[in-house]
């Protein structure tokens, strides 16, 4: 076959091909497009439900607070370069990070990593993420002077279906249609900024102000991270890490810019103006805040008569949160729905009828099941089991229901954040081993830090509740006792849903219907269908 004929055909096929390159890539982003792409998938309102329990972990020393925000900024942005050179030795689909694990590990760990997605990371992120708007949303009804609860002793159960409620909104909505998801995606986008730059404003006002509240003391705590500063650290990087999680996805962003060659700065830039943000609003809270919480900015509103923008602030956040939710159901569906096609996840026959079409309805319902059982397990763990000292400004007067529930939501955020951040430790460690000569001559030096790091963190974050009750034992703490051996028992679970080995309860339930097969006949419908 003689594919270019002539010397005309030969310069007419380059022409058309600059063309279509030239096409393509006014689709794509520039330096700018790209770095706001970065911005938008890792910042959110997560540095305003952290920043009080990293200044705790450090107790109470602002300055080391600080410093462990910036330690952990610069751990994302060294993974960030690191999974730039991941990312070029495999696919980016629907799968990512599956993707990654399955190139850069070994198949224990793959199967490991998808049980834990599905099985763990998908359903509890639809359990804290809405609990997070919840609690914004709580806070904005008390600045506005409006009473923020029920004031029942089961006030952790009607905002459990509220949070239901929220969530198979998006489901019906973002899950369903991309046009709703990008309606929905930019509003929530363009007012998650407007809180971001307005705390910032605000504390920086009341460092200036000659009517600065007096800082309360830290009061100890007799915890893990009381007995060794360097527990308390790695403690407090666990909890940041849920601020920054998402940024893996921007890694892949590759094929979306004009100059692919570029995406190392876009990633050093995007990241290092989100670590700047974040750092920023860090210092301006705890520096100005009596308990270097978010909420304390509200108490000086309110003495100045302005608690009403201090409940508008917060509703801001609370659709930043739902800004989250709405690009989350969209990777939900997606991811769910290529394991089913796969033969990854198991749904009825019937069901698989359904897997050809546009919509990832089957994914959409095999996730909201899910969503909807371990919303109300751990709803019912958080608000009636898990009873350490909470803040009271949740619940009515003599109730702390609600104040549990969001306490134990926040642990778990932190634990699920850690386990897809260990995952990604665990994909760098295998591209670091299996890469001889990569391309990029910082991969092998971001790569090591970035893991020793991630290490260390998951290592204290898994150990911390053990520790715990040991000392719970010791004071004779009951609430405390009850509460870490509730942690403790989630994360056995954890551990065996993403570890226990499956394959024997398979191969024993194929060997009876090859059995059952063999007895009633081959043509037995009731046996040939698996």
């Amino acid at each position: 076959m003689v594919l270019v004929k002539t010397k005309a055909d030969f310069f007419m096929n380059q022409q058309l091909n600059t063309t279509r390159k030239s096409t393509a890539a006014r689709g794509r982003m520039g330096l700018v497009g790209g770095i706001l792409l970065v911005i938008g998938t890792c910042i959110g309102a997560g540095i305003f439900f952290k920043s009080e329990r990293v200044l705790q972990n450090m107790g109470g020393n602002t300055t080391l607070a600080l410093l462990v925000w910036l330690m952990a900024g610069i751990t994302v942005i060294l993974m960030g370069l690191a999974l730039v050179e991941i990312t070029a030795k495999a696919a980016f689909d629907d799968l990512a990070l599956l993707s990654w694990t399955q190139k850069f590990t070994n198949n224990t760990f793959y199967k490991a990593c998808k049980r834990f997605l599905i099985w763990i990371y998908l359903p509890t992120t639809f359990f804290f993420m809405p609990l997070y708007l919840v609690q914004s949303l709580q806070d904005g009804l008390r600045g506005f002077g409006v009473a923020n609860h029920f004031n029942t002793p089961h006030d952790w159960a009607i905002w459990m279906v509220i949070v239901l409620l929220i969530n198979l909104w998006f489901f019906f909505t973002s899950g369903l249609s991309v046009k709703w998801t990008s309606v929905q995606n930019v509003v929530l986008l363009l007012l998650k900024v407007i809180p971001l730059i307005a705390v910032v404003i605000l504390a920086l006002w009341l460092g200036a102000s000659a009517e600065q509240m007096e800082r309360q003391p830290v009061v100890p705590v007799k915890d893990f991270t009381a007995i060794l500063p360097f527990f308390g650290w790695f403690s407090a990087m666990g909890a940041i890490f849920f601020a920054f999680d998402g940024f893996y996805v921007s890694a892949a962003a590759k094929t979306q810019l004009k100059k692919p060659k570029k995406l190392p700065q876009v990633m050093l830039l995007g990241l290092g103006i989100v670590v700047l943000i974040y750092s920023l609003i860090a210092l301006s809270v705890s520096l100005t805040t009596p308990n270097g919480a978010f909420s304390g900015l509200g108490d000086w509103l309110k003495h100045k008569k302005l608690g009403w923008f201090f409940g508008v602030l917060n509703l801001l956040i609370a659709l930043g949160v739902a800004g989250i939710i709405n690009g989350f159901v969209m990777w939900t569906g997606k991811l769910t729905q290529s394991l089913i096609k796969s033969g990854e996840l198991w749904v009825p026959d019937k069901c698989k009828l359904c897997l050809n079409k546009p919509k990832p309805v089957v994914g959409l319902i095999h996730a909201g099941i899910l969503m909807v059982l371990t919303t109300v397990a751990l709803s019912s763990l958080g608000g009636l089991l898990y009873l350490p000292k909470v803040n009271a400004s949740y619940d009515g007067k003599g109730f702390k229901s609600m104040g549990c529930l969001l306490e134990f939501a926040d642990l778990i955020a932190t634990w699920t954040s850690v386990g897809i951040f260990w995952f990604l430790g665990l994909v760098l460690l295998g591209g670091l081993l299996q890469i001889k000569k990569p391309k990029r001559w910082y991969f092998r030096t971001t790569g090591w830090l970035a893991v020793v790091v991630i290490g260390l963190t998951t290592l204290v974050v898994m150990v911390q509740p053990f520790v715990d009750l040991g000392i719970a034992v010791f004071n004779r703490s009951y609430e405390r006792i009850v509460a870490n051996t509730i942690l403790i028992a989630i994360l056995v679970i954890i551990v065996l849903v993403m570890f226990f080995p499956t394959e024997p309860i398979k191969l024993r339930l194929w060997r009876k219907r090859i059995q059952a097969m063999e007895a009633c006949g081959e043509d037995c419908d009731a046996c040939v269908e698996y």
